[in-house]
């Protein structure tokens, strides 16, 4: 199937998981991973109208930026502190913050270039080792550390799920993300504003929209299997 097949699928796909939460097309972020993906294949998607891309490295995003023509791009793969100076220009988003030691490089960088990064805190709530997030027992803590800094804005929450053969049963860690979500929603803070979900991906996207995700990430159902030999 071509891109535009794919994506018409994934649309339809969207709307009818998504409405089962009570959600519309409308307030769906598709986030169109495009790693080890051909320029050809990324302008498709662009021509389609994914307004949004993401990326796990950050030398991918500087390599294929003019590729996405003003799309946003959010950073999803685990960010060493080394590289926030390279994400100063372009990126609308990151998506994986999970640390002290991140975010303070990340407001140094931002009072340097007199700039406000925008991201969401990565929570592991599977506790799966050797994946990046946060535990939930020490995300207050994180949460409060955010408050102390002036150059960084947190909008959200991001999740990657254990994977499993079948998508139903990470249903409940989908289920605990939103709950956190809502709890948190509901304390005042100054830097920090719930407004983003992001969780499911191909495997699964459809079980975090029936519960509550407003931001997916897709890239194997939109591009079909990757050439990782590149």
């Amino acid at each position: 199937m071509s891109v535009k097949e794919n994506l018409d699928e994934i649309q339809d796909r969207v709307i009818r998981s998504a409405e089962k939460f009570g959600h519309s097309w409308e307030d769906i972020h598709l986030v169109a991973v495009t790693k080890f993906v051909d320029e050809d294949r990324i302008l498709q998607a662009l021509d389609w109208g994914v307004k949004e891309v993401g990326e796990n490295q950050v030398q991918e995003i500087e390599r294929k930026m003019e590729i996405f023509q003003g799309a946003q791009v959010h950073m999803i793969g685990q960010l060493q502190s080394n590289k926030v100076r390279k994400l100063t220009h372009g990126v609308a988003l990151i998506q994986s913050i999970d640390r002290k030691s991140l975010l303070k490089e990340i407001n140094r960088i931002g009072q340097r270039e007199n700039m406000i990064f925008k991201g969401l805190i990565q929570v592991n709530n599977a506790k799966e080792e050797g994946k990046g997030g946060v535990y939930k027992e020490d995300l207050p803590e994180l949460l409060d550390y955010v408050e102390s800094l002036d150059h960084v804005h947190i909008e959200g929450l991001m999740n990657i799920a254990p994977f499993l053969d079948d998508p139903e049963e990470v249903r409940p860690y989908f289920r605990d993300m939103r709950n956190l979500f809502e709890k948190i929603s509901q304390i005042s803070y100054n830097q920090i504003k719930m407004n983003i979900l992001s969780m499911g991906m191909t495997h699964d996207y459809e079980v975090a929209l029936e519960e509550g995700a407003n931001m997916v990430r897709i890239g194997r159902a939109i591009f079909g299997e990757r050439d990782y030999s590149k």
